[in-house]
């Protein structure tokens, strides 16, 4: 992680915006590697423009608890993505098909 910062601690950049969707997994990685850096994750308001665009009800309040299912879709190996899927979302039992 370190290498791939570096680029960007040499320019003099004091903002690193998180502009993709996977980067919040890696957000520890990234913040050990760009000390000094203000981190902005835009996952977050992603996540609002896309509730409004699709008309959704505001998102429930941290503890509520959780309705609906997810389904996860995969290309290839079903359940190596499900075990990844599990670890990286904290979401034991989620249906992956072909």
């Amino acid at each position: 992680m370190r290498h791939a910062v570096a680029p960007v601690l040499e320019a003099g950049a004091d903002t690193l915006v998180l502009g993709c969707t996977h980067y919040p997994f890696l957000r520890g990685a990234i913040e050990a590697a760009a000390t000094g850096l203000q981190i902005i994750d835009t996952g977050p308001a992603i996540a609002r423009e896309l509730q409004r665009r699709l008309g959704l009800a505001p998102q429930a309040p941290s503890g509520a608890p959780a309705t609906g299912a997810l389904r996860l879709l995969a290309s290839g190996d079903e359940a190596r993505f499900a075990a990844l899927a599990a670890r990286l979302l904290a979401l034991p039992g989620a249906s992956v098909g072909a």
